[in-house]
């Protein structure tokens, strides 16, 4: 069959969905598995069609990718396919790599995919573009030193209209009170721990653009919270919540424990795309005890909960969390960063003050056991 006949156009794959299947498909046989990801930051995709061809050109199955990009298709038959991805506001992309043009996708000029009998084919992976050549951008951190002081109201949260869903009545947040080299070593940290990721970290206030913010300083009892509350944010049991503040309490951290202030604004920065509690010492998620290095995202997997172990984001069925992957569905990756962590431009602070013992009982104001309600508060 001549597919650039039949498909020509932009919409030339949308064509080959309504295609009646022929006996490629059997109830027992090999598979084909693959993962989908933004091409610019390599980010996983949700709800990709995945048209699987037979060597005669016929749709043979329709197989759709989850939350991490993954898909299987159904069991087929040993023989040649062909593979396909699709999705509304992507350009279309036929493996290995093969692009769909405004005249022509034809699936059968793609590289064939040989599946054996019983046999899993990994690795039929794809990268997609924005259609139109949309390049994606990154999500806006504004962390606020609140200069003047901050005022915020409670209200549904907008970083743009200094509401959030976590405070009562009217509060006022004292400006950052240690310094500018100080401010300017912490903010320099969280640039460094975010950039691994598809986010953008900045100090001058947004204005009407939606973004996540940071207010750094003042007193948790200028928040209405608990003596020993070292940060808090708003919380939606794992889902990220794209314009809303979150609280990093610096007053209450020594002048010099930059270290501290990094990472409970990193933490508490965490909570706003969706990051719960865990319990992996060296992650910025985590309340175990404090290491000698800087904590991070770090991409290995980790039981939830403080002290004991939960179920993540309210209840699972999730029992584990990896931030660094969820860190990547979100937002994506930096595909310019070569480090480890840490952008090596910015000079990171080392190793946790012994001052810091005296403020061992500092916790982050959102409990996980808790954020049973669709909205709450993350520590």
């Amino acid at each position: 069959m001549d597919w650039r006949r039949v498909c020509a156009g932009v919409a030339a794959w949308i064509c080959i969905a309504v295609v009646a299947g022929d006996d490629a498909r059997a109830g027992d046989g090999g598979t084909i598995r693959g993962t989908v990801r933004e091409q610019a930051i390599d980010r996983p995709i949700a709800q990709v069609s995945i048209s699987i061809f037979s060597a005669s050109g016929v749709v043979v199955d329709e197989a759709v990718t989850d939350n991490e990009g993954a898909y299987t298709s159904a069991p087929l038959v040993a023989g040649i396919y062909f593979a396909l991805a699709h999705k509304f506001g992507f350009d279309p992309r036929r493996f290995d790599g093969l692009p769909c043009t405004q005249d022509e996708c034809d699936p059968l000029a793609a590289t064939p995919i040989n599946v054996p009998a019983d046999g899993k084919v990994d690795g039929i992976d794809f990268q997609l573009a924005r259609a139109g050549g949309v390049i994606p951008v990154a999500p806006l951190v504004y962390v606020n030193r609140c200069v003047g002081n901050c005022v915020v109201t409670a209200g549904f949260d907008s970083a743009i209209h200094n509401r959030s869903s976590i405070v009562s009545g009217t509060r006022t947040i004292s400006a950052y009170s240690h310094g500018d080299a100080a401010f300017t070593s912490v903010l320099r940290c969280i640039r460094a721990t975010f950039a691994p990721f598809h986010v953008a970290v900045t100090s001058n206030d947004p204005g009407a653009i939606p973004h996540r913010e940071l207010m750094l300083g003042g007193t948790p009892a200028q928040g209405g919270f608990p003596s020993n509350t070292g940060g808090v944010a708003p919380w939606q049991c794992g889902i990220p919540i794209d314009n809303a503040i979150a609280f990093a309490f610096a007053q209450i951290y020594a002048a010099t424990d930059l270290v501290g202030q990094c990472e409970v604004a990193t933490h508490e920065i965490g909570h706003l795309f969706g990051l719960d509690h865990e319990s992996l010492a060296l992650d910025t998620m985590s309340y175990s005890p404090a290491l000698s290095e800087l904590r991070h995202f770090v991409d290995q997997a980790s039981t939830c909960g403080v002290g004991v172990p939960e179920p993540c984001y309210c209840g699972g069925p999730t029992l584990t969390q990896n931030t660094y992957r969820k860190l990547r569905t979100v937002v994506g990756v930096d595909r310019m960063f070569a480090g480890t962590f840490g952008d090596p431009e910015f000079p990171l602070p080392t190793g946790h003050l012994a001052t810091t013992s005296g403020l061992q009982g500092l916790a982050c104001g959102t409990q996980t056991r808790t954020a049973t309600a669709p909205m709450g508060r993350h520590d």
